[in-house]
């Protein structure tokens, strides 16, 4: 990750979001930086990882998805 300021808006719009009416940043992540996203009327996450962290990122859509399937609340991803 570089020195400049990521533009959580800028973001949004190249994952094709670009009706958020709230971007917010979540402190206390140590490893990733995270914006809470409003958009019609639903609440979102945005997560910006390091280079280097996408096995992480994978194995914990995995474990999402795996206690999704066995009936337990979590996000979507």
């Amino acid at each position: 990750m570089s020195d400049e300021p990521l533009d959580p808006h800028a973001i949004l719009q190249t994952l094709g979001l670009q009706d958020a009416t709230k971007v917010t940043p979540v402190q206390g992540s140590t490893d990733t930086t995270i914006w809470r996203v409003e958009s019609a009327g639903k609440m979102y996450a945005l997560r910006f990882s390091r280079r280097g962290q996408q096995d992480g990122c994978q194995q914990e859509q995995m474990a999402m998805h795996v206690t999704q399937t066995a009936g337990l609340p979590v996000p979507e991803i």
